[in-house]
Order: C-alpha cells, then structure tokens, then sequence
C-alpha cells in the first residue's frame, strides 16, 4: 500500500521524465533479492530504528544487507530519533566512514523540539 501511494505521490508532484526514472518494490531488507554493489546510495528514515527494536541479530542482518548491496564507497544516510550512544552501527567494521550530525525537527509538528540524528556511513 505504501509504495503505490509513493507512486502516485511521485507521479502527481513531479515531471514525467523524473518519475519514469523511478522504480518501486517491496523485498524483505534483512534478506533482499537485490544485487550486490548495486547502489550508491541508500536513505533510512526509521527502519534501521524499527528493526534494531527486534534486536541484535535482526540489526546485524539489516546493516549487513544495506552494506552488501552499496557499491564500494556507496553512502547510508540514515535518519534517526537515537542518539549516537543509543546505535550500534558506528561500531564494527562494515563502514569506512562514519559522520553524524544533530537536527531539530520543525516546530510545527507534533514533535515539537524532537532532535534528529543524521547518520552518514560510507562503504
């Protein structure tokens, strides 16, 4: 349902040329189908927080997963509530890089004053 609301969004908001560009698919993220090396780039913003909630081994699965399919010096940005103490990924050697930085969430939502992890994980 997500993805095809994505779709839609996408092909309603912007130019033909950009959204033939686009691909959608859902894949398991812990085992996915997708080739390695296969993307330079790859955006979380809260799965990595809702799988590391099912604990370590699904986690390590995930992470090992996102790093497998980004090329050699692919980037993860990934996009969090958690502070840097709280994750587990800028431990370990599956990244090069790692880089973060603290943003506040606009305060005319409901999570007025929330701050945002950006992560920034190189292969």
């Amino acid at each position: 349902m997500a993805v095809k609301k994505l779709e839609k969004f996408v092909r309603s908001h912007y130019s033909k040329e950009v959204s033939n560009r686009c691909s959608y698919m859902c894949d398991d993220l812990i085992s996915t189908k997708l080739a390695c090396e296969s993307f330079e780039l790859c955006v979380d913003k809260g799965t990595y927080d809702a799988i590391s909630r099912g604990g370590k081994t699904m986690e390590q699965a995930y992470l090992k997963e996102v790093n497998r399919i980004l090329v050699p010096g692919g980037l993860f940005a990934q996009i969090s509530n958690e502070p840097p103490e709280m994750v587990s990924f800028s431990r370990g050697s599956l990244w090069s890089r790692y880089h973060h930085v603290s943003i506040d969430a606009p305060s005319c939502n409901r999570f007025d004053g929330a701050e945002y992890w950006i992560y920034l994980l190189t292969k």
